[in-house]
């Protein structure tokens, strides 16, 4: 048992280990100019963002838009499911020619 849970340890540090060497990977091509930071922004950037955005606390207007965006999208799922299964429930001749489609 004691055997497993130090393999996983060992595991967990490693990836962690990989993920902070590829961070600072990604830090330093930006910084030299090799990749181009309007498509990757630097980690420090994106940190330093953050902070400013709950210390300003306008990290809510942006939550708040998201949420919106989200219970949207997700109501308009909901009808269009539930209308195209009524249809397909309703019309048979419908539910035989979308029956292989379904299946997949």
């Amino acid at each position: 048992m004691k055997k497993k849970s130090n393999k996983l340890l060992l595991l967990v540090v490693s990836q962690i280990i990989f993920l902070i060497l590829l961070i600072g990977l990604m830090e330093v091509l930006i910084r030299a100019g090799i990749l181009n930071s309007f498509y990757f922004p630097a980690p420090s950037n994106i940190l330093m963002d953050i902070f400013q955005l709950f210390t300003d606390e306008s990290i809510w207007v942006h939550v708040y838009t998201t949420l919106i965006e989200f219970i949207a999208g997700y109501a308009l799922a909901i009808l269009l499911g539930i209308s195209i299964g009524m249809f397909l429930v309703l019309v048979p001749w419908a539910e035989e020619s979308f029956n292989p489609l379904s299946q997949l």
